[in-house]
């Protein structure tokens, strides 16, 4: 593929990521990618084929987007802290802005029990995500910047807060304080 079609691909999935974040998976047509990507119909399909590929494509993107930047902060020998801080003000970002998180659209496209073969790409991005985060916390604890802990059980825990408070601070129910605060235990538990 030339250089021009693969940045036509990655605009149109930067664009439907936005598009997808906003209105969920379920209310995404073709047409409203064409147009908030300025394309033809042909020009959109000759690229993908439907809102489902797409969203598969943006998904598989996410976890090596996370996993390369944190991986290129570890090559450059930087902090573990700051790169753990820096992990999670991202995540209390994604709480803060929830109309603009893909939490809403990822629950969609996994929940359908008719599509038993999205389970593999779900099990597939957690444990890229649990690379990522063990990766982090192993770095951490080599250079002496985190405590000797359990690192999978802590993976566990920030997961399942990470995706508690992303569900539950759509209505309101927590705050983005109590994910802060949250994060804050989280880091004490780790940092020296």
């Amino acid at each position: 593929m030339s250089k021009r079609g693969e940045a036509t691909r990655q605009m149109i999935l930067d664009k439907s990521l936005a598009l997808f974040a906003e209105k969920g998976f379920r209310s995404v047509t073709m047409k409203e990618i064409c147009e908030v990507c300025s394309l033809s119909r042909g020009g959109l399909y000759g690229h993908y084929d439907s809102a489902e590929q797409i969203f598969l494509e943006i998904l598989k993107q996410l976890p090596a987007r996370k996993h390369s930047a944190m991986q290129k902060r570890m090559a450059q020998q930087d902090a573990a802290p700051d790169i753990l801080d820096e992990f999670v003000e991202t995540t209390l970002q994604n709480i803060e802005q929830n109309q603009a998180s893909l939490f809403l659209a990822i629950c969609e496209f996994f929940s359908d029990p008719a599509q038993k073969h999205r389970l593999a790409l779900m099990e597939t991005m957690l444990n890229q995500g649990r690379e990522a985060c063990i990766s982090l916390i192993r770095y951490g604890q080599q250079r002496g910047e985190f405590r000797q802990v359990d690192a999978e059980g802590l993976w566990l825990l920030f997961m399942s807060g990470s995706l508690g408070f992303e569900a539950v601070s759509r209505h309101g129910i927590l705050k983005l304080e109590d994910a802060r605060r949250a994060a804050k235990s989280l880091r004490s538990l780790l940092v020296v």
